[in-house]
């Protein structure tokens, strides 16, 4: 598992929560962005999913590259029915971010 120092932040203060029956993470996907932008990534792909424009996003997708590295990173969010939490999976280099301890950042 490969964690940013920002996640890491996020994770501490407890914006960023593993869900291990569901596998993913709840947090605001605004949250995450930031977090990896701060960690050098920068933005080369944000699409949103709704049902009909001007409609709520119902997900969504981000992705950056850190030219430091090359390595890119994935967030992939859906609104879970009823709006309570927000799913998200994330990934470094194709590798997914997982729950368990705290890891140490990058």
């Amino acid at each position: 598992m490969v964690f940013t120092n920002g996640l890491g932040e996020l994770r501490a203060r407890g914006r960023l929560r593993w869900t291990p029956a569901a596998g993913c993470w709840t947090a605001e996907p605004g949250e995450i962005i930031d977090a990896l932008t701060r960690d050098g990534f920068r933005e080369f792909k944000h699409e949103l999913a709704r049902r009909t424009p001007p409609a709520p996003a119902l997900g969504g997708v981000w992705q950056g590259l850190d030219g430091r590295t090359g390595s890119v990173a994935s967030a992939l969010w859906v609104e879970h029915p009823g709006g309570i939490d927000i799913r998200m999976f994330l990934a470094i280099d194709g590798e997914p971010v997982t729950g368990g301890p705290a890891p140490e950042g990058r």
